[in-house]
């Protein structure tokens, strides 16, 4: 978090800058145009008009700066100030009228009534607490991401199944050929589509109506709230969903290749150089592993041999962050030491992810005693959808070696299951 907000503060003073060179080359330009009836310098003129129109190009092409509390553009933010000026307002003013467009906006995009559809969270608070998401989250952050159709968010998106099949690249034959010669068609089987529709989930938080009216507290507990909550059941289902009321998970997709450990509750060196060896050539993978396989890899020697361990170099130094020249990360509901899954190899460049129609809330005084209480329960909904986007696992030129972008450790006996 310190890191963003970092980033955030720097486009704030970049913004700062932008706004006081404009101001100052505006002044200049109206005092040469002041002076071009006096036989002033058009060439000065047109010298100043040429450096505004740059900094204007460019002040544009800057992001929102989401962290500043007003300003900006409040069509982003819904006509709040804050993302706890919105939650404020969508659990003690619903009659508000940003409240009501909002809450029409939802039904309108999913064709229900407003009730059902919930309050959109404005564009500024969307993607607050994805970014947010994505720090927490391993696949979310490094997915291949399709845009949704702005006008029809949770329609089907049909993308072309990727076949990597017998010498062929994402489904298409290449063919070198003179001038005048034929290229040879892909055969049409090579094309078999995926959908992705967003699914949806949701959860319910109960917060004493005191937090609720504490702005700067409850700015700061519900994104992390709200994020982790969203995070986690998403996480999850990238990696363990069904595929038909959840995202279509890794472990158990069919482009998966699989290495049985030589031992059961332990992760060897050899383990890891059998992933290694089905991994593609020349891809971003990250290793994914389960807090419990952090000590393996913390005491591992090379074949069990009496020297010192290989992955740490001393105790002196922290923790490393790559194995293999490749990133690590820990997945706090990865399957424990032993199990199928507790250390993958991914690229996750293959796994494709579409939010829908954007996170949702609605808040409620009555459920069950809160009235009596002073509670308000706060639901949230998001919608999305994600599966690996190859059929099968990838076939060399040799027509015999397979590879994969998700390489899976499995018991001794191959016997899977996340």
């Amino acid at each position: 978090m310190d890191s963003l907000a970092s980033i955030k503060s720097s486009m704030d003073k970049l913004k700062e800058v932008f706004d006081v060179d404009l101001g100052e080359m505006r002044r200049r330009l109206d005092y040469v145009e002041g002076l071009k009836g006096g036989g002033g310098s058009n060439d000065e003129l047109k010298r100043l008009a040429r450096r505004l129109d740059e900094l204007e190009a460019s002040s544009k092409r800057l992001p929102h700066d989401y962290s500043r509390a007003g300003g900006g553009d409040s069509g982003d933010r819904g006509g709040f100030n804050t993302f706890a000026d919105f939650i404020q307002h969508a659990c003690f003013a619903k009659s508000d009228h940003r409240i009501e467009g909002l809450e029409a906006k939802a039904a309108t995009a999913l064709m229900s009534s407003a009730s059902a559809g919930g309050i959109l969270v404005p564009e500024a608070w969307q993607f607050q607490l994805t970014q947010y998401m994505e720090q927490v989250s391993i696949v979310r952050g490094r997915a291949r991401s399709f845009q949704s159709d702005p006008q029809h968010p949770e329609q089907t998106l049909i993308l072309p199944l990727l076949d990597y099949s017998g010498g062929r690249r994402a489904g298409v034959e290449m063919t070198w050929y003179e001038e005048g010669g034929t290229i040879a068609a892909s055969e049409p089987a090579a094309w078999d589509s995926l959908d992705l529709t967003a699914h949806e989930c949701g959860g319910i938080v109960t917060l004493s109506d005191k937090l609720l009216r504490n702005a700067t507290a409850l700015e700061q507990v519900l994104v992390q709230i709200l994020g982790d909550a969203l995070a986690a059941a998403q996480e999850y289902a990238f990696w363990s969903g069904n595929g038909i009321t959840q995202p279509d998970g890794i472990f158990e997709h069919a482009c998966v290749l699989t290495v049985n450990r030589e031992n059961s509750a332990e992760v060897s060196f050899a383990d890891l150089v059998d992933m290694l060896a089905l991994a593609l050539p020349a891809r971003r993978y990250t290793w994914v592993i389960s807090q419990t396989v952090l000590p393996e890899l913390l005491k591992m020697q090379f074949n069990n041999s009496s020297i010192a361990p290989i992955w740490i170099p001393s105790a002196q130094e922290g923790v490393p962050s790559r194995l293999f020249g490749y990133p690590l990360m820990i997945r706090e509901d990865a399957p424990i030491l032993g199990s199928y899954g507790d250390v993958s190899l991914c690229c996750f460049d293959f796994y494709g992810l579409r939010d829908g129609l954007g996170i949702r809330v609605d808040a409620s005084q009555h459920t069950g005693d809160n009235f009596t209480k002073g509670l308000t329960s706060i639901r949230i909904r998001a919608s999305v959808d994600g599966k690996p986007l190859l059929s099968q696992p990838w076939t060399l030129a040799d027509e015999t070696t397979q590879v994969s972008p998700f390489v899976i450790l499995d018991t001794p006996e191959g016997g899977s299951g996340s």
